[in-house]
């Protein structure tokens, strides 16, 4: 991106030079905040995910802290994932200043994320949020937060080795102005946290912190930092490791959660 600068003295060159490379966000509304939180599974060798219901409300009440229209699902099949990504990405973003969506279940090392009763590829959130297809979001920031922790199964399996470089396919967006955040960490939490995701407990943490200073970019760059060097590490398999969250940006600014009037949302399925 070029940011053109403006005739004038240092000072005021600047602040235009500030003002053209920071996104707009000061539209009427922040903007719908999607949560999918998978606890529970059709599958009845999947493991219940112990601590998503916490990782729920402490996303949720952060995200509404700031203005978001938080819009919070629980155990929904694929089906109605799909619907309601489609009913959000036909509304009309405007007055909106950005796009949240956060999914908080299994993931396969093919990026496939786990509903209640099937997998769908993460491509396919994000993909109903093109431009071409929302043109009342283009040039705004979409941010997609993918908690997606290692499939754990009742029965007993061999454990992948930790040295094989290809984990999980990346699927990294090709069009502007997307923020996605994976982090495939879950069983490194603090002990009493009553969390699933070391991550997100810290990374709602800083953003509660710091979101209206800081810009996105540096919150989540802090937050890796002291996942990095507190959290414990991964003890399961031949080896101790730490699963580190990956952060893949197209984005053309710098991103603040500036703040605005409180708009209150209750905590639960809607």
């Amino acid at each position: 991106m070029i940011c053109s600068r403006s005739p004038g003295n240092d000072q005021q060159k600047e602040e235009d030079l500030e003002r053209l490379c920071v996104y707009k966000m000061d539209h009427p509304g922040r903007g719908v905040a999607l949560i999918f939180n998978h606890e529970n599974f059709e599958d009845k060798s999947l493991m219940r995910r112990d601590g998503a219901e916490k990782d729920g409300q402490n996303i949720s009440e952060t995200l509404e802290n700031f203005g978001f229209d938080v819009r919070y699902y629980k155990d929904l099949k694929s089906n109605e994932i799909e619907e309601k990504l489609s009913k959000v990405a036909k509304e009309d973003h405007s007055d909106r200043d950005c796009l949240l969506v956060a999914i908080m279940t299994y993931g396969e090392g093919d990026g496939s994320l786990h509903a209640f009763n099937s997998t769908y590829k993460e491509e396919k959130v994000w993909g109903y949020f093109v431009t071409e297809k929302v043109p009342s979001l283009g040039g705004k920031p979409k941010i997609f937060l993918f908690q997606a922790c290692p499939v754990q199964r009742l029965e007993s399996e061999d454990v992948d080795s930790i040295d094989s470089p290809n984990l999980r396919t990346l699927i990294i967006p090709s069009h502007a102005d997307f923020l996605k955040i994976y982090s495939s960490e879950g069983s490194n939490s603090l002990p009493d946290s009553k969390s699933d995701s070391s991550f997100l407990l810290c990374f709602c943490k800083e953003l509660q912190e710091y979101g209206s200073k800081a810009d996105f970019i540096s919150i989540l760059t802090k937050t890796l930092n002291i996942v990095k060097t507190t959290f414990p590490l991964d003890s399961k398999g031949p080896k101790s490791f730490r699963r580190m969250p990956i952060v893949t940006s197209t984005l053309t600014r710098r991103l603040f959660l500036m703040p605005k009037s409180h708009i209150p949302c209750s905590y639960g399925e809607r």
